[in-house]
């Protein structure tokens, strides 16, 4: 006790010290909290990597200046992880019976090359996702402990990321289908629907079947395929223009232009406002 008291005496400043720092803690987690609307866009690996960045600076004094900045430099990062988890997103469905060569690719490869399972061809480059796809690497169906409704964790965190991707090609998911919303106890056809604005309904974004063997079989809405395939040669420096994505992938010079720059982009704060991101101090 008489050294608590000593301590309170001649330190006062320590406790006032401590009190502010945990003070300061809570009102940049608090701020953190309200970037949903830009959060909500990030896949689940995406979503880890920023916030580990942005809290490691919550030693920063809690001011207006000092949000000002954090926002500034979420618009700025922001956008390398919207373009990189959707190359991710890409390669994790790449396998023998997921892919077409462009046209301009005469390389072949045959099946002894993909005999390693969680390694493509090396070498491989210049492809485009086919609209059946099987995910050989993200789990599938499972009887373990701590399933969502019978899906693996892992498979249920893709399924939700590809969601994500679709959103950010203008495939508007907001509220419907995801991954946990089904029984997965077979292996019948699971329907994920984005909503239509133009057409006023909603439509399907992707079909998905789930097995034991860990595999997820996928047949991908054609809109949502082709611009994926764009922006997945776009940002693999396949394609430099919508003219050449359209020779080299196959599909419409319009659904080409479309796709080129389909990718959510933020430009500035005045974006992140927009979204409805509250980042006032007062």
């Amino acid at each position: 006790m008489l050294l608590s008291s000593l301590v309170q005496i001649y330190q006062p400043g320590e406790a006032l010290k401590l009190k502010i720092g945990s003070l300061k803690d809570k009102y940049w987690r608090e701020l953190f909290s309200n970037f949903d609307k830009i959060t909500d866009r990030l896949t689940a690996s995406s979503r880890e990597k920023l916030l580990k960045v942005l809290f490691e600076h919550t030693h920063v004094d809690f001011n207006k200046s000092n949000a000002y900045a954090l926002v500034q430099w979420m618009c700025k990062n922001a956008n390398l992880y919207f373009d990189d988890q959707l190359v991710e997103t890409v390669e994790k469905m790449v396998s023998q019976s997921s892919i077409v060569l462009y046209k301009s690719n005469e390389k072949t490869f045959g099946k002894e090359q993909w005999r390693y399972v969680y390694r493509s061809p090396e070498g491989l480059d210049r492809f485009a996702l086919d609209y059946r796809i099987v995910v050989t690497r993200e789990g599938g169906r499972t009887d373990d402990y701590g399933s969502t409704n019978g899906l693996s964790r892992r498979a249920e965190v893709f399924l939700n990321d590809l969601c994500t991707i679709a959103g950010n090609l203008g495939f508007d998911s907001t509220g419907c289908e995801r991954a946990r919303d089904f029984d997965w106890n077979d292996s019948a056809k699971k329907v994920f629907t984005y909503y239509d604005h133009s057409a006023e309904k909603y439509v399907t974004l992707f079909e998905c079947r789930a097995y034991y063997n860990g595999n997820l079989h996928l047949k991908l809405n054609q809109a949502f395929l082709a611009k994926m395939n764009v922006q997945f040669g776009k940002l693999k420096g396949w394609v430099k223009s919508p003219k050449e994505a359209a020779e080299e992938i196959g599909v419409d010079i319009e659904i080409a232009e479309m796709g080129f720059d389909a990718n959510f982009k933020l430009t500035s704060t005045g974006d992140v406002l927009a979204l409805g991101v509250d980042y006032s101090v007062n």
